[in-house]
């Protein structure tokens, strides 16, 4: 609609009305806020992420992480715990204050492997036990070793629950 200034408002799904050049003033100033700061924030996640990586393989030694000599993003962590399935393992984690995912980020609600990782020639048994983990801008190295904890106690959790060997 036009208002009495002029300027024209626009309506948004799940955005508040704004005057569009307003809107979009605003969007470019966030980009370059964000871009400004990119390499250095990755390269933060990178070093958590590494962090976290190599906690879980201390503290649950068979832990799998797929993809660990290829390019990745630098927030991101997929990996499977043997015997402990994703379904009951999101179950446990959210019990205790962390999420995950599990599956396909495009595809998430089902208990089947992800495509991506079948394709990888990850075994389905494998597969099913994996869970992704994602860092971001607020997260800090006290957040990796409480969440670290959680994993392993998580893990060792639904390993007794299912009658797997810790």
């Amino acid at each position: 609609f036009q208002a009495e200034d002029g300027i024209r408002d626009y309506k948004v799904t799940g955005v508040q009305t704004c005057a569009l050049p307003i809107c979009i003033i605003g969007l470019g100033l966030a980009a370059e806020l964000a871009q400004r700061d990119l390499a250095d924030e990755a390269a933060r996640q990178l070093a958590l992420r590494k962090g976290f990586e190599q906690e879980l393989r201390l503290a649950v030694p068979d832990a799998v992480v797929h993809g660990a000599q290829a390019p990745r993003l630098p927030n991101t962590v997929n990996v499977s715990f043997p015997g402990a399935r994703a379904d009951h393992m999101l179950l446990a984690l959210d019990a205790r204050g962390l999420a995950a995912s599990a599956g396909a980020a495009c595809a998430s609600g089902g208990v089947e492997p992800s495509p991506v990782l079948t394709a990888m020639g990850v075994p389905a048994e494998l597969a099913v036990c994996a869970l992704r983990f994602s860092l971001g801008r607020t997260t800090s190295a006290d957040d990796v070793a409480r969440a670290v904890a959680i994993v392993a106690e998580s893990v060792r959790t639904v390993r007794a629950a299912a009658g797997t060997p810790a």
